[in-house]
């Protein structure tokens, strides 16, 4: 198994661990298209979406790309709380959770297994998005987007 491998999955129990599981409760099966998930898992969900990789043009006797991944984590929203305008509260819980998880990535950049990763930051969020089901669910989300600069053997 490559050290790609390794990152996702440790990403995807980092999540989890740090904003605690009742509320980061499900992960969503498809982090490329949200509206493809269920809705009890976007209720209280998150999710790890790898997205493109960069050459760190390093001369070492290691190949090391600089990957992007994305966290998101979602919240339902109930129709009654959007008419009155009160949705504050969640979105506040969206924005602490996304705070927690920029900071524990600060506090261990290497998230536990330095063989895998040279470091890793946080790069930018979207702030909070909404989505609408076709049954008229309301969710909204956030997405932090962490750089990851993993190291692989070259006999991988």
């Amino acid at each position: 198994m490559s050290n790609i491998s390794t990152v996702i999955d440790t990403l995807r129990t980092f999540v989890p661990t740090t904003v605690g599981t009742t509320r980061a409760k499900y992960e969503l099966d498809n982090p490329y298209i949200l509206e493809e998930n269920i809705d009890n898992k976007l209720n209280l969900g998150w999710a790890v979406r790898a997205n493109f990789a960069t050459n760190t043009n390093r001369y070492t006797s290691h190949h090391t790309e600089e990957r992007s991944f994305t966290i998101i984590l979602t919240r339902r929203v109930s129709a009654l709380k959007v008419r009155k305008d009160s949705i504050t509260t969640d979105v506040k819980q969206l924005l602490e959770d996304a705070l927690l998880l920029k900071l524990e990535l600060q506090k261990s950049s290497q998230l536990g297994i330095p063989n895998a990763i040279m470091r890793s930051a946080w790069s930018d969020d979207t702030g909070i998005n909404s989505l609408i089901k076709d049954n008229n669910a309301i969710f909204i989300f956030t997405e932090i987007n962490f750089l990851i600069e993993i190291k692989e053997d070259l006999t991988c």
